[in-house]
């Protein structure tokens, strides 16, 4: 145990083979995990690594990490992932893998958020049965709203809908054309 005065700053306890380690944080006060700045270079990768397997064949451990559960009807604590910002620069980008494959990769410029799936074929999977089990709003207007017990597609809301194509660049227009199942 690691104290300030009466205030617990680190307790640890390493477990023998056959219990769970646990290494606790603070009391009852916020903790934050922060590195220095570098002092003369650009800052150097903090990693956290969940165990690799032994053996044949065995899964590689997991890495989890849980937001703080209410009580009552308290909310859950939120989970935040932000990447870096910068004074001039390109701020830093978010990515999620599945192995070495980015599967998610969440930017923002000064106007505009991308979300890119684009490494791989990708799939959105809906909950089933759902009136609105897709919705792409703003904060006052559905813009598309999808069925999936249905299969509804619904476009727009009371106001005026338009489908438009935007005019080809160097040539006459290509066809535009909707089919019905056969």
């Amino acid at each position: 145990v690691i104290k300030s005065g009466a205030t617990q700053l680190v307790s640890a306890v390493f477990a023998s083979s056959t219990s769970t380690s646990t290494f606790t944080l603070g009391d009852d006060n916020a903790v934050s995990i922060v590195r220095p700045a570098h002092g003369s270079a650009a800052g150097l990768a903090t990693t956290i690594t969940g165990q690799a397997a032994g053996g044949s064949n065995q899964v590689g451990g997991a890495v989890t990490i849980t937001a703080g559960a209410g009580t009552g009807t308290g909310a859950g604590g939120d989970i935040t992932v932000g990447a870096g910002a910068s004074g001039t620069g390109t701020a830093g980008t978010v990515t999620i893998k599945s192995g070495a494959t980015s599967v998610l990769i969440a930017s923002s410029a000064s106007s505009k958020s991308t979300f890119d799936v684009s490494a791989q074929i990708s799939e959105l999977v809906i909950k089933a049965s759902e009136s609105a089990s897709l919705v792409i709003k703003d904060s006052a207007r559905n813009f598309v709203t999808l069925d999936s017990g249905t299969s509804t597609f619904t476009l727009g809301d009371d106001n005026a809908v338009s489908i438009v194509r935007p005019a080809h660049g160097s040539a006459a227009g290509s066809h535009t054309t909707i089919t019905g199942q056969a």
